[in-house]
């Protein structure tokens, strides 16, 4: 987990969710005063994890509060679909070795998003397999769930998603019209009472508009303009890690045969929704974290063939022992040098202490990626001009983002920059002129990008 308390220092995207939950406890507005492509319920649980405990061990807990409620509610599903025991806490270890082949180093929008979407396959098992014959309060907690998970990260619906389009069809073809305008209007207004709180937050805050902007606009932008090339062999390892969406179909046909007729619908739509989200885009590995539930669900279709089952379970989770496992294990290894080793980040913080006075260490600006900022953090201070990572690809993304991180520069007047671009020949997002001077750290890494620092001349 990227909490996790063997590693000293956040990193990467973590890094970024660190500034924004810490800087909301601060009295910063997310949104307004720095900018990240994610929803506001991620930042509220950074801080409120950091608020609760010193250092990352309340986000830490946290973590593994969330993990326990969805493996929890997993298991709770496959007795619905009446799996043996045994089977059935294969069928979770399952989902784990996903999920722990996927998270990265951890602290990611699909960790906080899972004990959602696996409540609301909960809810619909229940409602098929006739142990609840209630369908409005389960469609206000579905519609609850999606709209929790659209403030973490619209994509990460997937499975919710999936249950919409069964239920849609579902009800059209059996002609149960009012049926399906209860369960809209029941959804929707749950859809409401999980996003109007934020929604209502962000008017009074006067920054609405950057919210929507941030989290659905340019999220969909980035969707389709993310510079990412992707080659033949990136779209056959995507299609590895979502092997269970295209096993479960199959093993859910069988069960159709056993049990509900409808279980073979739900999870084909489910899987088909799952696989379309994810295999196109970035393809980052953290994303597959979605697939575990679908992992486990794979085993437990085969209820009343527990050989199956466990043939099936081994079957989707081999090539994790393998492939991911060395991914894995190689990237935590660079993770861990890069938080406890790196000699061009402590020259930056040395840098940022023995040069820039501290009446002015509160006017610093962070540009490229997050090696720049994670110096600025590492000395103790919060960046200025809202935008702070990653504005040499925001720029691409969304015109109105690339007006914004010019005009957020100028209005922060920085007394310092500090980044991960050599600016002095006129490159990068932002546009500093002749009036910076320019300094550089140098690494002794040859793989690690320089750090350079430029002074507002006076």
């Amino acid at each position: 987990m990227s909490s996790s308390l063997l590693l000293r220092h956040n990193a990467s995207d973590t890094l970024v969710f660190e500034i924004m939950g810490k800087g909301w406890n601060a009295g910063f507005v997310p949104y307004r005063d720095f900018f990240d492509h994610k929803g506001p319920v991620l930042y509220l649980i950074q801080a409120l994890g950091y608020s609760l405990l010193p250092g990352k061990l309340g986000v830490f807990l946290l973590e593994w509060l969330f993990a326990v409620v969805s493996f929890e509610i997993l298991y709770r599903c496959g007795r619905i679909l009446g799996c043996p025991v045994v089977l059935n806490l294969f069928a979770v270890g399952v989902a784990m070795i996903f999920w722990a082949f996927t998270i990265e180093l951890g602290n990611t929008t699909e960790e906080w998003s899972m004990p959602f979407e696996v409540l609301s396959l909960y809810l619909v098992l229940r409602y098929l397999k006739g142990v609840s014959s209630r369908i409005a309060v389960p469609a206000l907690i579905i519609g609850l769930c999606f709209g929790f998970v659209a403030m973490v990260r619209l994509n990460n619906n997937c499975i919710i998603c999936g249950e919409a389009l069964f239920f849609v069809a579902w009800f059209a073809y059996k002609r149960q019209f009012g049926s399906l305008a209860k369960v809209v209007a029941f959804f929707i207004l749950g859809c409401l009472l999980a996003v109007l709180p934020f929604v209502i937050y962000f008017i009074v805050k006067g920054s609405v508009f950057d919210m929507v902007l941030a989290n659905y606009t340019f999220n969909i932008d980035y969707l389709n303009k993310w510079a990412v090339e992707t080659s033949t062999m990136d779209y056959i390892r995507r299609i590895v890690r979502m092997i269970p969406c295209l096993v479960l179909p199959v093993a859910a046909y069988f069960y159709s045969g056993h049990g509900s007729k409808l279980i073979f619908p739900l999870m084909a739509a489910i899987s088909v929704v799952t696989f379309a989200v994810f295999f196109k885009g970035a393809g980052y590995i953290h994303y597959y974290v979605m697939i575990a539930p679908l992992a486990a669900l794979c085993v437990q279709v085969c209820a009343f063939n527990p050989r199956r089952g466990f043939f099936l379970g081994v079957l989707i989770s081999f090539p994790y022992w393998g492939y991911q496992s060395y991914s894995l294990s190689k990237y935590l290894m660079q993770n861990v040098k890069e938080q406890d080793g790196d000699a061009i980040l402590n020259g930056a913080v040395e840098f940022i202490s023995e040069n820039i006075p501290p009446a002015e260490r509160d006017s610093v600006y962070a540009m490229g990626m997050y090696r720049a900022v994670d110096a600025l953090w590492r000395s103790g201070h919060y960046p200025v001009g809202k935008y702070f990572f990653l504005q040499d690809k925001f720029v691409r993304v969304n015109d109105f983002v690339k007006d914004d991180i010019s005009r957020s520069f100028k209005a922060a007047n920085p007394r310092w920059i500090v980044s991960t671009f050599d600016l002095s020949d006129g490159a990068g997002p932002v546009e500093i002129s002749n009036y910076y001077r320019f300094r550089t750290v140098s690494s002794a890494d040859e793989d690690s990008d320089t750090i350079y620092f430029y002074i507002r001349a006076e």
